[in-house]
Formats: structure tokens, sequence, C-alpha cells
């Protein structure tokens, strides 16, 4: 018996004898070996209905199989790249190259210093005569009729009264002055309100104040160096607000898109190049863009990673379900939900003896057979096995009961890729 064992099918199955049987069954299996196609590896089979005690196999009890994020990846895979910005606080936020950003330029409290281009009036209290309008030239200076020029550029209203009654003091019996801005010049304002975008290099270019790194900043270091700026160039209490219109860049958009894993193992992603990635799980694989991608921004990214497809890392739904093919395996994918894949069974499936062939990661065959009814009904979500690359799935029809038939129907008939299964009985037997 012990080298049947050895070379021939393990069976662990709750049994009930027929009416009038013996109360000891004795089951005999044997097998010639069984063989993939084109290949000579031997390999023995377990036959374990879920829910019963594990068969042991050189000491390993651990029959179910891993999850699909053990599993790696394989030359011809397809995967769906997605990457996002992740969620960060207003504060936390910093600007990112090829950001829009929206500058708006406004005046604080405190004395307005004249710029050229402003136009003033100056007013003489006592001969109303002597009054005057100018424009202030591009030098900065303008010029009082029949005195000469005076510098008006970078001085308060008050300042520059100052100034043009001390240069009139000769000429003009009493020289007292105001002066009052007209006009001012906005143009440096309208130059640098407006939209920018952020050059590759992470720099702006603004009107007047000239090229400033903008990436790595957050809006309020960036408004803070612009203020600076302004008010050093502008000689003016000005205050420059940075708005960002887009808090996402755009270039995150272009590492959306479709990646097939090439025959050397690798997937190419724009500006991170090409990243390996053969033999990897799919967290690692995650991991691995996300680091390579991460180099190109300065705010925190998430990837997103779904296998479209695979050539290895499929599963085969048969029997009476409505659409059998092969179907790609999906993250968390079960049995259930790979039967649904397959538009759900016949009316003559049966979900109380689904099988599932499975081979564990040391190659050897292991066939389960679950209830899927104690799922649906009873809530029973240990019987809704996980799946693994190259599981098969079959739903018999309803009423396949008897040991003979189950083995004929379920292996014989159901792996094209194993020679036939010899077996004898010296009982007939109902399985559960």
């Amino acid at each position: 018996m012990r080298a049947i064992l050895k070379t021939g099918l393990l069976y662990s199955s709750k049994t009930k004898l027929l009416e009038g049987s013996c109360n000891c069954l004795k089951i005999f299996i044997l097998f010639v070996p069984l063989l993939l196609v084109g290949c000579a590896t031997h390999h023995g089979i377990t036959i374990q209905q879920f829910g019963k005690t594990p068969v042991t196999f050189n000491g390993d009890t651990s029959l179910l199989p891993r999850g699909i994020a053990d599993f790696t990846v394989s030359p011809g895979d397809v995967y769906r790249v997605e990457i996002n910005q992740a969620n960060i606080t207003k504060g936390s936020f910093r600007i990112e190259a090829n950001t829009t950003l929206r500058l708006l330029v406004s005046f604080e409290r405190g004395n307005y210093r004249i710029m050229p281009g402003d136009r003033i009036k100056v007013d003489f209290i006592a001969d109303s005569s002597l009054n005057f309008e100018a424009g202030v030239r591009p030098d900065g200076k303008i010029t009082i009729p029949r005195i000469g020029e005076i510098t008006a550029k970078g001085k308060t209203t008050e300042q520059l009264a100052k100034d043009i009654a001390r240069a009139c003091e000769k000429q003009v019996n009493d020289p007292r002055v105001t002066v009052s801005l007209v006009g001012m010049n906005r143009t440096a304002i309208n130059n640098i309100s407006g939209e920018f975008v952020v050059s590759p290099d992470g720099k702006i270019i603004v009107p007047l104040l000239g090229e400033v790194q903008a990436k790595g900043r957050t809006p309020k270091e960036l408004s803070e160096r612009l203020t600076i700026l302004a008010r050093r160039k502008l000689g003016n209490n000005f205050r420059i607000d940075v708005i960002p219109r887009r808090l996402v860049p755009r270039s995150l958009a272009s590492y959306d898109r479709t990646v097939t894993v090439t025959p050397s193992g690798e997937i190419m992603l724009p500006l991170a190049g090409n990243i390996k990635a053969i033999g990897l799980t799919l967290p690692q694989l995650r991991a691995r863009i996300r680091s390579a991608v991460q180099e190109q921004f300065v705010n925190p990214i998430e990837v997103s990673l779904t296998l479209i497809s695979s050539v290895k890392r499929v599963v085969y739904v048969g029997g009476e379900v409505k659409i059998p093919g092969p179907y790609p395996l999906a993250d968390s994918m079960t049995v259930l939900k790979a039967i649904m894949e397959a538009g759900g069974t016949t009316p003559e499936g049966d979900l109380n003896s689904v099988v599932l062939v499975h081979y564990d990661k040391e190659g050897k065959l292991i066939i389960y057979k679950t209830n899927l009814k104690e799922v649906l009904e009873n809530n029973k979500q240990l019987q809704d096995l996980a799946l693994a690359p190259q599981d098969v799935i079959y739903v018999p029809k309803s009423g396949v009961s008897k040991a003979n038939q189950f083995i004929d129907q379920y292996i014989n008939k159901m792996l094209p890729f194993t020679k036939t299964v010899n077996y004898n009985y010296d009982y007939n037997a109902n399985l559960d």
C-alpha cells in the first residue's frame, strides 16, 4: 500500500457507503504516471475536499494557493499604469515643473513711490498759473517749466513736493506746492499679473523681474520671493500672490498608459526610461515604478498597476459555465469571481462540487473540491478559494456524485495535459 501511495494518488474525502455496503470503505486507485505535454516530469496528485484535514506532502500542509501578489512579472504581461499625485495638504504642496501659476499684484499699505510712466499734477499754492502736469520719463525725471529737470522716481508725493519747492525758491516768491498722482503707470503691474507655466527646468520668467526658480517652493515661498524682487526693482510696496491654477502637473498624465513587459523583462515609461520588471511581484514593481517616476516630481505620487493580460497569469474556466475559456488573473480573484467572469453557470451547473486544479509551489498537482453554495447562501468565505496563475476551474453537471464518475469526468475529461488515469474501487461510493 505504501508503494501505491508513493507512485499514485492520495485521496482524502469524507465518504458515505451506499445502503447495504460494508462499514469499511477500501479505495485503491492506481495511475499511470501523469505527464505534462512535451515534458517527462512525473507529478503526484492530491484530491482535497476543502474543509477536511489537509493531506501532507513531505511535511508541507500548506495546500491553499498563494495570493496573486506572490507571483512574479513575466515577459508578455500587459499592465495598465496610472500615476496620480498623492493627497497633500494645501500648506505642504510644492510647485512642480509644468504647473500653471497665476500671479496677482497688489499695493500694500504705505506711501506710494513714483515710478516711470506715472503722471503727476503739481499745484502752486500762491500762484495757480504755475500749475502743471507731467509724465515721469523712463529715466525717472520730470521737467518743471522754466526751472529745469528733477528726479521723481522712487519719491513719495510729499517728498517730491518738497524737492520742487526747493528747486523753485529762487524764481518763485512763494514756492509752496502740492503734488498728486493723477495717473499710475500700470504697465509693470499688468505685465507681472497673469498666468505663467513653470518650465521643465523649474523656472518662470516674469517681465521686469527676470528668471525665478519656482519648482520645489510652496506658493507662499514663491510669493515672498517675487514680492522682494518687485519691491527692489519697482521701488514700491507691491505684493505678489501666487495661485496654482493646476495642482496636478500635466506631465503626470503622460505616464497613464498600457505597457507590455518586453522579452528582456523591461517596461518603458516616459522620462523614467526602461524599468526592469521581470521577477518582481506586483507590489515590488509598483514600488520600483514609483521610485523611478518620483525623481521627476517634488510632491509624492501614487502608482496604480493593473494586470490586463498575461500569457502565464491566466486561469481557465470550463464545464457548465456560459463562456468557458481563459481569463486574466486579477488581484484577489477567487473561484466564484472567475465563474462570474465566465458568465456564471449554465442551468445544469452544480456549485456544490466545483473543482479547482492547481499546481503547488513544488510543481505537484492538487485538485480541490469546494462547495460555492455555502459561500452564496451561508457566507462561508473560506470556501471561495484564492486563485493562482494557470489554475483550472471546472463546474460539473448536477447529479455527478459517484467516485468513479467524479474521477472520470473531473480528471480524465478535464485535464488535456495528463494521460488517462486508471482507477478501480472495491465499492461504489458517494462524495459529499
